[in-house]
């Protein structure tokens, strides 16, 4: 083999290198990026879960405060935290943030909410047409705590969910980092 033949052997060679470092240089950021995207998904859909337990809590702590007080300031924040958490549940059922997974999770969700929130709206009914031991009485009944308890069981188990999702996806994360690290460093 002639010097001309081993310089171009290794250019060659020194090429494949670079192709194959570049190519799972590439590789690697194409993970990361999917990586990101899916972090960023799980953060979002966490704050929204947290954000409609935090509606759903206030609109039935304001009920249970009406419906003991019967002031109609607590009425018109009961009202306001109800609109809210109808809203936020509307746009977390809207979200693109749902992939299939997600919503499956969701799904219950929407049912479980309206069916505690028909029981609020019943016992705020009561209140004002019937007085407050007349509501009270109602409370005791109990209706509307088994979807609650469902509700928040359901959100909890959501945002346990996406919790793992995080933690895989910045394992993920970290796992393949040494590829783009080899491909910058080589």
């Amino acid at each position: 083999m002639n010097l001309g033949r081993k310089i171009a052997a290794g250019f060659g060679v020194s090429l494949l290198v670079l192709l194959a470092t570049s190519g799972v240089s590439l590789y690697g950021i194409s993970v990361l990026s999917d990586a990101t995207e899916q972090l960023a998904l799980s953060e979002a859909a966490l704050r929204q879960s947290r954000q409609l337990l935090t509606f759903v809590v206030n609109t039935e702590t304001y009920q249970r405060n009406y419906l003991i007080t019967g002031n109609e300031d607590t009425l018109q924040r009961y009202r306001q935290s109800l609109t809210e958490a109808l809203a936020a549940l509307d746009q977390l059922e809207k979200s693109p943030l749902l992939s299939e997974a997600r919503f499956r999770q969701f799904a219950q969700l929407p049912s479980l909410i309206k069916a505690r929130f028909a029981s609020l709206e019943e016992g705020v009914r009561i209140r004002q047409e019937r007085g407050r031991d007349a509501a009270l009485d109602f409370v005791a009944l109990g209706k509307g705590i088994a979807s609650m308890d469902q509700f928040r069981q359901l959100t909890l188990e959501v945002i346990d969910r996406e919790n793992e999702l995080w933690e895989q996806t910045q394992a993920q994360m970290l796992s393949m980092s040494w590829l783009v690290q080899l491909g910058v460093t080589h």
